[in-house]
C-alpha cells in the first residue's frame, strides 16, 4: 500500500481470538447437570470426551470407555488433561473459580491422567517441524506457513536467533530486505528486539496440524477479500468462526490471524510474531497458544496489499 512516499510499502495485519470455553452442553457433563453413560460420548471431539471423561464420577464406566480408546488417543488424551490443568492454574482465578473449585477440578484431570497409564509428560516430545505433509489442498506458501508456526512453537529458541539475523535488514523503521522494495514499519528494531525476548523466555508448545475444513474457511475470506477488503468479517457478515463451521465444527477455542503484504510462509510468520505495531501483541499470542492445535491456511492475492493469507485456528476440529 501506497503511504504518500515513493517505493515504500506497509504491511498490515488483524487477529481474533475467541478465549477457551466449554460447549454449554459439555459444561452440562463436568458440572454433573447431566448424566455420562457410554452412549454419551459419541460425536465429541476428543478435547471434549476428555473433559467428560474428567467429570465421570462412575469410575468403572471410565474405566470401559479408556479401553476402547487407541494407544495413540490415549497419549493425546492425556497432553489434553495436563493442559487443562495448567489453564486451571493459570486462569483460574482470573475466570472466579476459588481455590477449592481449582483444586476439585485438577483432582478430576489427575485422576484420568492416572487411568490412562501414566502422565502427559510421557508423551513423546514434539519436535514440530512439517505436519503438513499429506494435506495436498495446500500451496507451497501455505505448507511453509504451518511449518514456520510450527518451528516457532515448538522451538522458541531457534526461532529467536532467525529473528536476530532479520534485525540486519532494519534502517530505522525501514525495512530493507534483499531485493525487495522497502517496507515502512511503526516500531523498527524495537519490536523485533523485544520478540526476540519473548521467544527466548516462552515455553514450546506443540505443533499444529492442518485442517481441510479450516482452510477452506481462510480460502472463503481470502477470496471475498481480493478485491481490496480488510479485517475478519466476511462481506455477508460472516465472523471467523461461523466461516469454519461451514465445513466442519470448532471445539473449545477458536482464533484468526491475518496477514497482509507477505508472500513467503517465513515472512508471514516472522511479521506476526513480531507484530508490528500492535499493543497487545495479538497475533504473537495466537501463534503460540497453546490450546491451538488445529490450523487451516490460505493466501492469495489482495488489490490493495498486492498478497493476504489468512490464519484460522482451534482447539479440535470436527471435518464434515
Amino acid at each position: 500500500m501506497r503511504n504518500g512516499v515513493k517505493g515504500l510499502l506497509l504491511v498490515l495485519a488483524f487477529c481474533l481470538i475467541l478465549p477457551v470455553n466449554l460447549h454449554p452442553e459439555i459444561a452440562d457433563f463436568f458440572y454433573q447437570k447431566k448424566p455420562i453413560t457410554l452412549t454419551s460420548f459419541k460425536g465429541y471431539s476428543l478435547q471434549d470426551k476428555t473433559t467428560m471423561l474428567a467429570a465421570l464420577d462412575v469410575a468403572d464406566l471410565r474405566v470401559k470407555y479408556i479401553a476402547t480408546l487407541s494407544v495413540a488417543e490415549k497419549g493425546q488424551m492425556k497432553s489434553l488433561a495436563q493442559s487443562r490443568i495448567v489453564y486451571l492454574k493459570t486462569k483460574g482465578p482470573g475466570l472466579g473459580l476459588n481455590s477449592a473449585s481449582i483444586a476439585r477440578q485438577t483432582e478430576k484431570y489427575q485422576t484420568l491422567i492416572r487411568e490412562l497409564g501414566g502422565s502427559a509428560a510421557a508423551v513423546p516430545e514434539d519436535k514440530g517441524g512439517d505436519t503438513s505433509g499429506s494435506a495436498s489442498y495446500l500451496s507451497k506458501v501455505e505448507r511453509d506457513v504451518v511449518s514456520e508456526m510450527n518451528l516457532a512453537r515448538t522451538r522458541p529458541k531457534e526461532y529467536a536467533e532467525k529473528l536476530k539475523k532479520h534485525l540486519a535488514y532494519y534502517d530505522g523503521n525501514l525495512l530493507r530486505l534483499p531485493g525487495r522494495i522497502p517496507i515502512r514499519t511503526r516500531e523498527g528494531k524495537p519490536a523485533v528486539q523485544e520478540a526476540i525476548n519473548y521467544l527466548l523466555k516462552v515455553s514450546p508448545v506443540g505443533s499444529l496440524r492442518p485442517s481441510r475444513g479450516m482452510s477452506l474457511a481462510a480460502k472463503d475470506h481470502v477470496r471475498d477479500q481480493a478485491s481490496g477488503k480488510t479485517g475478519h468479517y466476511g462481506s455477508d457478515g460472516s465472523s471467523p468462526f461461523q466461516r469454519m463451521n461451514r465445513y466442519g465444527k470448532w471445539n473449545s477455542t477458536a482464533g484468526e490471524n491475518i496477514d497482509y503484504g507477505n508472500d513467503t510462509g517465513e515472512l508471514i510468520v516472522m511479521a506476526l510474531i513480531i507484530d508490528d505495531g500492535v499493543a497487545g501483541r495479538g497475533h504473537r499470542k495466537n501463534i503460540f497458544n497453546r490450546y491451538f492445535r488445529v490450523t487451516g491456511v490460505a493466501a492469495g492475492t489482495h488489490r490493495v496489499y498486492r498478497h493476504m493469507c489468512v490464519i484460522t485456528y482451534a482447539g479440535d476440529y470436527a471435518e464434515k
